[in-house]
């Protein structure tokens, strides 16, 4: 497949025309592989790092992609990285598999571990509701989660499109929600044999908010040194509460981490 990409200092005078001219110092790259041609990848946060732009980054990457750049990722963080999102879809390697992710459980556990030793944040998501699921299978994935220690912790539900793997081998009779208006993720879609829906949405929001909530976690939050990441993990943390708990008095929070929190929690 052949494509093009618009040049590093084009794509950079936009960061900084929006960053000077109208403020804006949060950015969100919704390309969900930009890691393709590392050179200029690195290309891209050397022309941010040398025109000294103040802004901050989140972006969706590969773990592999982490690992590759074990190397660059301090010139991530000079550059303005706060947020890598990282779908790390499971915690086993029959599970991996499954989904094709082509990855290892090695991969997760190092990439996680790559961006807390480099000041980075990581928030993991992790796929549930597969028909075999079970409530052992699921207390294993959160254990193996709490060890990997991300920065926030995110469940979602398999949604089977046929563009997926998994999507292309399942039968109608596989399916459970035939609403597609409801295969957004955060929805049961897969019909489950060794549980029922009610029981794997409980074990999931308990999940979410025992690791989110975890007193340890958020002691360390606290004791982040950098105020800009401190007060996004703080924020994201009310946001994840209010919506789950439909606490309508929670203080308006103003962080440019909301919007993306308010989207994973409602």
């Amino acid at each position: 497949m052949e494509w093009r990409h618009r040049s590093i200092s084009r794509f950079v005078d936009d960061l900084e025309m929006l960053c000077h001219k109208h403020g804006v110092t949060y950015f969100f790259f919704a390309d969900e592989n930009p890691q393709t041609l590392p050179e200029t990848w690195y290309g891209l946060f050397e022309e941010i790092k040398a025109r000294q732009l103040e802004i901050h980054m989140i972006m969706n990457l590969r773990v592999t992609d982490i690992v590759r750049d074990q190397k660059q990722l301090q010139l991530y963080r000079e550059a303005g990285v706060v947020t890598v999102d990282l779908g790390v879809e499971a915690v086993t390697q029959d599970r991996l598999e499954e989904v094709n992710k082509k990855t290892t459980v090695n991969h997760n556990a190092r990439a996680i571990q790559l961006l807390r030793e480099n000041g980075i944040l990581s928030i993991v998501q992790t796929i549930v509701g597969f028909p075999d699921e079970t409530p052992e299978r699921l207390r294993l994935t959160f254990e193996r989660l709490k060890e990997w220690a991300p920065d926030l912790l995110h469940f979602y539900y398999v949604t089977p499109f046929p563009f997926t793997t998994l999507g292309s081998r399942i039968t109608p009779e596989d399916i459970a929600e035939k609403d597609i208006s409801k295969w957004d993720y955060r929805h049961t879609i897969m019909r489950l044999n060794h549980m029922t829906p009610d029981q794997l949405r409980n074990m999931v929001k308990k999940f979410t908010f025992e690791y989110n909530f975890n007193p340890k976690n958020f002691f360390q939050i606290l004791n982040n040194p950098n105020p800009y990441l401190r007060e996004s993990l703080i924020n994201a943390l009310f946001l994840i509460l209010k919506n789950r708990s439909q606490l309508a008095s929670l203080p308006k929070q103003t962080s440019p981490m909301l919007n993306l929190e308010i989207q994973r929690s409602a």
